[in-house]
């Protein structure tokens, strides 16, 4: 049985990713954010900090959820060389980059909802898709190969 632990040098390259993703997101936000016509408190990030107990676990969830949506597809790629994970993850990216264009063009959120919120937010439903999608490509692969080795 193959080892299951990434190599030193893949988990610091899935880290350089992982970073890089969030400091892109969180560019991105900020872009959005500063063209909101009503104010709201995500228009700077670190002000969460300034806020109660669940916000503070909020804000830190979500930093690591994004450095994770990087780092995962990174190492899987590099590790098992599945393509899946990362095309998921920037599937997710773009499809919600789009829809928070779309609004942003049309009429601002009187709420102020936040720049690529479901993306930010619900990053547990990307990264799934992407584990879930390595898997499924891992197992096909493993099929395919099988099959191969068979016919031969």
């Amino acid at each position: 049985m193959q080892h299951l632990r990434p190599s030193r040098r893949t988990m610091v390259m899935g880290g350089v990713v992982g970073v890089a993703h969030l400091l892109l997101v969180t560019v991105v936000w900020l872009w959005f954010a500063s063209r909101e016509p009503y104010p709201t408190m995500f228009q700077e990030p670190a002000a969460v900090l300034s806020y109660s107990y669940p916000m503070n676990v909020w804000f830190v969830g979500t930093v690591v959820g994004l450095v994770l949506l990087g780092l995962v597809p990174t190492v899987l790629f590099l590790e098992r060389r599945l393509v899946v994970p990362a095309f998921s993850v920037a599937v997710w990216f773009v499809i919600h980059l789009y829809f928070r264009w779309q609004t942003f063009q049309e009429t601002m959120s009187v709420m102020g909802i936040p720049p690529l919120d479901f993306y930010i937010f619900g990053g547990v439903y990307a990264l799934t898709t992407a584990v879930l999608g390595g898997a499924a490509e891992y197992v096909a692969r493993r099929h395919l190969t099988r099959v191969v080795r068979s016919s031969t």
